[in-house]
């Protein structure tokens, strides 16, 4: 993540962070194709520490992403909050509940 950005309520600092996910419906085994979505819990970590946990949606898309990207809305007051996070090769994007 190259820019500092909010997410979940919690600030969370430029820099490289492992990104996981718990599905809670529809559950999902594998990949998923067309228009399906899934609710989902996003965690960000560093080495073992939690630094931001906030809810979200699995979306499925027609084509792979070529990159990963972290996907930003610009606040009033200048700041950045997370809305998407797509992943190389993949064919989802995540979309966050805020």
């Amino acid at each position: 993540m190259r820019n500092p950005a909010t997410l979940g309520g919690v600030q969370l600092a430029a820099g490289q962070y492992k990104v996981s996910w718990e599905t809670h419906r529809p559950k999902v085994a594998g990949q998923f194709q067309g228009n399906h979505t899934a609710d989902i819990t996003v965690t960000f970590t560093e080495g073992k520490k939690v630094i931001a946990t906030a809810q979200g949606k699995l979306v499925a898309r027609e084509a792979d992403y070529n990159r990963d990207a972290v996907i930003y809305r610009t606040n009033p007051d200048g700041s950045l909050t997370i809305t998407k996070l797509r992943f190389k090769n993949m064919k989802q994007v995540i979309v966050f509940n805020q």
